[in-house]
């Protein structure tokens, strides 16, 4: 290899650290919002998830929904009850994602969660899936950045129906 297909090389390996994660997201209605329903205060609760999740991300995703859920001008409280529960979760190969950029979604972590809105008595008003990925990013990209993007999906749906 000569000097200069060298120095391409390294210079498009260098771009890649430089790219922001690239986390997405994506909502299904799996349940039609109830209309006419609107609350001032939220709180979540997470159910029995089909597949395994760590503790840690387990609390860390419930914090982030919290948080989520306050910029949509939720309050914390009795109110709108938000149940959920993780359908899929791959964290993918934060290395495979740095080594190649996420090319062809080598690498891809993905989390799927299921969320169900009811009111203070029990009534179903929705239910969604909320889908996080992370294909790319600085070093391969963080998890967190697909945690995040579920976490916002959920939120955003209950502050454009239920706010």
């Amino acid at each position: 290899m000569n000097t200069r297909n060298a120095l391409k090389l390294i210079l498009l390996g260098s771009m890649g650290l430089l790219l922001p994660a690239c986390g997405t997201g994506h909502t299904a209605v799996m349940q039609a919002p109830l209309a006419g329903q609107h609350f001032r205060a939220a709180w979540v609760e997470e159910r029995d998830s089909t597949v395994d999740v760590p503790l840690e991300e387990k609390a860390d995703f419930s914090a982030e929904l919290t948080t989520q859920l306050a910029k949509e001008g939720f309050a914390a409280g009795d109110g709108l009850k938000i149940t959920y529960r993780f359908i899929q979760y791959d964290r993918g190969q934060q290395s495979a994602r740095w080594a190649l950029g996420g090319l062809g979604g080598v690498g891809q972590g993905k989390l799927i969660v299921e969320a169900t809105f009811t009111n203070m008595a029990g009534e179903s008003l929705g239910k969604i899936s909320a889908e996080g990925q992370i294909s790319a990013g600085a070093a391969g990209g963080s998890f967190a950045h697909a945690r995040a993007r579920a976490a916002d999906e959920i939120a955003e749906y209950a502050g454009k129906h239920f706010r």
